[in-house]
């Protein structure tokens, strides 16, 4: 009887994307969402955490918190360094698998775009429903997305549908 051996078969875009993901010149976005988030947070959501470079910085800045990432890569999962107050969970973000009016903030850290092009507006309307039923009354919601917009500001106009607590 021959031994089983279980192989996990990664792509060479999950690959690339790690080293993506890995870049130090993503430092200085970390560090303005890391200041912005209030001192008192006690659960932060981080959609499309990847390989969890800013769940990692936001356990070690707020290590009394519960940091939980979200990414539906197995294996860009596998590559972050968890902390004692850090969760992951293997999943897709339109259909997130978590409790409601649970997380302070929510992050979403150049994700959307990913999943209006690859899942559609119908994924992206329900991420935003999702999101607001995680997140507690008074809980925010925190959208970084391409680097540089340009001069104009950035206005992001929600259906009232949207804006009810499922």
């Amino acid at each position: 009887m021959e031994p089983w051996i279980w192989c996990e078969t990664v792509s060479a875009k999950e690959r690339g994307m790690a080293k993506l993901l890995a870049r130090a010149d993503r430092e200085e976005r970390f560090s303005a969402i890391v200041a912005y988030v209030k001192p008192d947070v006690s659960a932060v959501l981080d959609l499309g955490c990847g390989i969890g470079a800013l769940t990692t910085r936001l356990a070690e800045r707020f290590p009394s918190a519960l940091i939980v990432g979200i990414d539906r890569s197995k294996y860009l999962l596998s590559k972050l360094q968890r902390k004692r107050n850090t969760l992951t969970a293997l999943g897709d973000i339109p259909d997130l698998p978590l409790k409601n009016s649970f997380f302070d903030l929510v992050v979403a850290v150049q994700v959307l775009h990913e999943i209006f092009h690859f899942k559609g507006a119908h994924a992206l309307a329900k991420t935003f429903q999702n999101v607001l039923g995680v997140l507690k009354k008074d809980g925010e919601f925190l959208i970084f997305d391409h680097v540089n917009p340009g001069d104009t500001s950035i206005c992001l106009k929600l259906p009232s549908r949207l804006l009810e607590k499922p």
